[in-house]
């Protein structure tokens, strides 16, 4: 009996631990830097609060103690501490954890933690360059992944990058999809869904219809209607 007990109190402490720690753990609160720029009327609440966060965000300029992220007009202040490299690039991703603080009236970002990383377009490259020739499914997993960054930053040079992903991987689904009409009526809606070039929508829309004109009992008439809207 008493060693029983002494084993239910043991796992009442354990558990008591565990719960504690689990909420330690989750006091830095992670956010993106467009989920935080939305919260931007609860600025001064958080600072208040002494709420810490952790988001991404890219590296605009830098003076001496403080420096600028992109799409975020607030300051990020370093303490002792915590030191930039020398050789920051414009657009280095910066992990970042800490508090908003208010001083006479005025908001800055008081960093507690910070992590350097490389470029979107650098990070996207070296992704895309581990990826299998023949992986259709990760090329356009890691196109959605940096999708919302690109359109968040407006960045045209890592949109250019997404869709040559996106072009890569509809091009292999599509030449999995050789011969066989419902596949490649898939690949057709995802092209077009994706707005990708004209060019190859066109070309996969003639192979689409060849491959219906060589199916038995086609009908013929409205499959020419079908051509007949094609461009070329």
């Amino acid at each position: 009996m008493r060693s029983h007990l002494i084993q239910t109190v043991s796992f009442a402490i354990a558990g008591l631990w565990l719960l504690t720690s689990g909420t330690r753990l989750t006091s830095a609160q992670v956010i993106s830097v467009s989920e935080l720029v939305q919260q931007k009327t609860q600025w001064k609440t958080f600072a208040e609060d002494g709420r810490k966060l952790q988001f991404e965000g890219r590296f605009e300029g830098r003076t001496a103690e403080a420096f600028q992220l992109h799409k975020f007009d607030v300051t990020c202040r370093l303490p002792s501490n915590i030191k930039l490299p020398d050789r920051m690039r414009a657009g280095q991703r910066l992990d970042v954890t800490g508090k908003f603080v208010s001083t006479d009236g005025k908001l800055s970002f008081l960093i507690s933690r910070l992590v350097v990383r490389d470029t979107d377009i650098e990070n996207i490259t070296n992704l895309a360059a581990a990826i299998p020739e023949n992986d259709s499914d990760k090329l356009m997993a890691l196109a959605d992944e940096f999708l919302p960054t690109a359109e968040f930053y407006s960045d045209k040079a890592l949109q250019q990058e997404i869709v040559a992903l996106q072009t890569r991987a509809v091009t292999l689904k599509r030449k999995l999809a050789s011969g066989d009409l419902q596949q490649l009526r898939i690949v057709l809606a995802l092209i077009q869904s994706l707005n990708l070039n004209q060019q190859l929508r066109d070309s996969l829309q003639f192979e689409t219809l060849i491959t219906e004109w060589q199916q038995a009992g086609v009908d013929l008439a409205a499959l020419l209607k079908e051509v007949q809207k094609l461009d070329g």
